[in-house]
């Protein structure tokens, strides 16, 4: 019974985690975005 317990456990975790990971990929994206139109600004005004 207690290795059950610990497989549910394990079972969940990966189930989070995906979640978490698609989570923080919009993010990663639009810092990306970020830092690119801040390169582009940068670039126009001459530096």
């Amino acid at each position: 019974m207690e290795k059950k317990k610990q497989n549910r456990k394990e079972k969940s975790r990966t189930e989070v985690q995906p979640f978490d990971e698609s989570k923080m990929e919009p993010k990663r994206l639009s810092d990306a975005a970020r830092k690119e139109m801040e390169s582009d600004q940068h670039t126009v005004g001459g530096f």
